[in-house]
C-alpha cells in the first residue's frame, strides 16, 4: 500500500509539473519604433496554465535565423543557438519588446515560465512553441540632432567676387556635409567634422549677384539651410 501511495504521489507529482510548458501561442511583430525609426520586435503569448504563484517569472530567449523565415518559422531552427534576454519578465506578464534587434535581420524566439528551486511546482518549463521573424528596414527616418543649427550666412563682395561665409554649430565629432547654392541647385562644395568647441566654419566664393543658399547635413540625415 505505502508504495502504491508513493507511486501515486509522483504520478501526480508529474502531472502536475507537466503542465508548466504551457506558455503557448508565441507570437511576433517587428515594425519600427515610432518616435526613434529604431526597429524593434514585439511579442505576446498566452500565459503558463499553472498560473502565479506557483510561477514566479518568466524567461524570453533569442535565436539568430541564418536561414529564410516562412511564416513564422525559421528554415535552420534546429541548427541556431539560443540565448536567454538579460531582461527579465514578471510572471503575469504577457508581452515583451525586444529592441536590441538589427534591422534587416531574422531571429527565432520562445519563452519559458519559472518556478522557484522547491516546492510542487520546480524550475523551469519546456520551452513555448518557437516564432520567426525578419526585422525590416528603418522606416521612420530619425529625428533631427537638437544640436544642429545655423549660428550665421555673411557675404561679402569685392571686385565682383562674393564671398559666403557660414557658420554652424552640432555635436562636437559630428560629420557634416555642406552645400552652397546661387539659387540653381545644392552643390556639395565638402565635408568637415564640427571641431571639439560644437563650431564649424567654411566660406566660398562666387560671382556676384543674387541670394545665396546655405545647407547643411550630418550624417543622421538631419538638415538646416539659410539664405543670405
Amino acid at each position: 500500500m505505502k508504495i502504491l501511495i508513493k507511486t501515486l504521489l509522483i504520478m501526480a507529482l508529474l502531472m502536475f509539473t507537466s503542465t508548466l510548458h504551457a506558455n503557448s501561442t508565441l507570437t511576433a511583430v517587428a515594425t519600427p519604433d515610432p518616435q526613434t525609426g529604431a526597429p524593434t520586435v514585439s511579442l505576446s503569448w498566452t500565459l503558463s496554465a499553472i498560473g502565479a504563484p506557483p510561477v514566479i517569472s518568466q524567461n524570453m530567449y533569442r535565436a539568430a535565423c541564418t536561414g529564410t523565415v516562412t511564416s513564422g518559422v525559421c528554415s535552420t531552427d534546429s541548427t541556431e543557438t539560443f540565448a536567454k534576454l538579460p531582461a527579465g519578465i514578471n510572471a503575469v506578464t504577457a508581452t515583451f519588446t525586444d529592441t536590441t534587434v538589427v534591422a534587416g535581420s531574422s531571429y527565432i524566439y520562445y519563452v519559458t515560465a519559472v518556478c522557484p528551486a522547491t516546492g510542487t511546482c520546480v524550475g523551469e518549463s519546456i520551452p513555448s512553441n518557437h516564432v520567426a521573424v525578419t526585422v525590416p528596414p528603418n522606416s521612420v527616418p530619425p529625428p533631427p540632432p537638437t544640436g544642429l543649427g545655423i549660428t550665421s550666412v555673411t557675404k561679402n563682395i569685392v571686385n565682383g567676387v562674393e564671398t559666403v561665409t557660414a557658420s554652424w554649430s552640432d555635436t562636437p565629432q559630428e560629420k557634416e556635409y555642406f552645400f552652397f547654392s546661387d539659387g540653381a541647385s545644392f552643390q556639395q562644395e565638402g565635408v568637415i567634422v564640427v571641431a571639439a568647441s560644437g563650431n564649424a566654419t567654411e566660406r566660398v566664393t562666387l560671382p556676384a549677384g543674387g541670394t545665396v543658399y546655405f545647407m547643411v547635413c550630418n550624417v543622421h540625415g538631419a538638415c538646416v539651410s539659410q539664405s543670405v
